[in-house]
């Protein structure tokens, strides 16, 4: 079944208004759903061998992540909360830093993947 994103799920709350809470110590490196299949047909065209990680060039918290898009959408940032992952009880143990490093895919293209900036302004 279809699953709302981090981003739409923070996007839905914010319109309607709603409070979110999130991890200030939890690091992604995220990437839009059409720059991952873009750099992912690029590996394929270029018969790319190996495992690459497919990430956003940018490491960011979650909470520095929400913060960004209710800026770039004009959401209030009234309405994000910054917390601990410690402060809660999670159903499965995640590690607090699950960026990526890109260095491998940006040598084998040659450029760096697409950023945050970029990512939000394709949503």
């Amino acid at each position: 079944p279809w699953r709302a994103s981090f981003s739409d799920w923070i996007r839905n709350n914010l319109k309607q208004k709603k409070t979110v809470e999130l991890f200030q110590d939890d690091f992604i490196s995220p990437i839009a759903l059409m720059h991952f299949a873009q750099l992912l047909g690029v590996l394929i065209k270029k018969q790319a061998n190996g495992i690459f990680n497919v990430a956003g060039s940018d490491r960011l918290s979650k909470y520095d992540f929400g913060i960004r898009l209710a800026k770039k959408y004009d959401y209030s940032l009234d309405l994000i909360n910054g917390i601990s992952v410690d402060s809660k009880t999670l159903k499965a143990i995640r590690p607090k830093d699950m960026s990526l490093s890109f260095n491998k895919l940006s040598h084998f293209l040659g450029y760096p993947p697409p950023g945050i900036d970029s990512g939000l302004a394709s949503l």
